[in-house]
């Protein structure tokens, strides 16, 4: 086992070529590129494309402990494995094929973001991403609770709310009160001009 490098491992998917320190293993599906570290091979025929030292097959190395062949990057799994950089999220289209993005709002509602499967060791210094597997509009929504902090008190808004409603509910009080203190005072008046009328009616008399 000595023989192989730390450089072997499961390619990572790039949405367009591939880095300048990275071997263009070919696409997957259009626009995804298969990338593997610089120096290594990627025999062909492979759906999910794992980098060698040589053309030869070399995924029993790592049969019992996937990984990816560049060590920063994150390792997932739908239909097979694959990677993605650190601070991409990874999902899968309904029709199972799988990609990265930085961005998931460019994603359609129907697909699922994948949780990590092995993390690289460059991640706990990247940007977050889910760790796990939903469908893209609870993540899209959790995100958007999340766009600066990554985590908003989902009750905010409701207090908001709340607020809102209490300050219209103490203003029909005072104005209830306020309309039934104007009556009153309107029907003193009434009364007491009806009895300063009687009074003069009486005197007349």
């Amino acid at each position: 086992m000595a023989e192989y490098s730390d450089n072997i491992g499961y390619s990572m998917r790039s949405n367009g070529s591939c880095a300048s320190t990275q071997k263009d293993c070919g696409p997957t599906w259009s626009p995804y590129h298969a990338c593997c570290p610089l120096g290594t091979k990627c025999p062909g025929n492979q759906d999910n494309v794992i980098c060698c030292e040589s053309d030869a097959d070399c995924s029993n190395y790592f049969k019992d402990s996937p990984r990816c062949a560049d060590s920063t990057a994150n390792l997932y799994h739908a239909n097979g494995y694959f990677c993605c950089a650190a601070g991409l999220a990874a999902f899968e289209l309904p029709n199972g094929r799988v990609g990265c993005t930085d961005d998931i709002g460019d994603l359609g509602r129907s697909t699922s973001l994948l949780g990590i499967t092995s993390t690289g060791s460059a991640s706990m210094s990247s940007t977050p991403i889910p760790s796990t597997t939903s469908s893209l509009l609870s993540s899209i929504t959790s995100t958007s609770a999340q766009t600066t902090s990554t985590s908003t008190d989902p009750t905010g808004s409701d207090s908001g709310g709340n607020s809102t409603n209490t300050g219209a509910i103490a203003g029909g009080v005072v104005g209830g009160v306020a309309g039934v203190a104007l009556l009153a005072a309107l029907l003193w008046f009434f009364l007491r001009r009806g009895n300063r009328q009687r009074l003069a009616d009486g005197s007349d008399t």
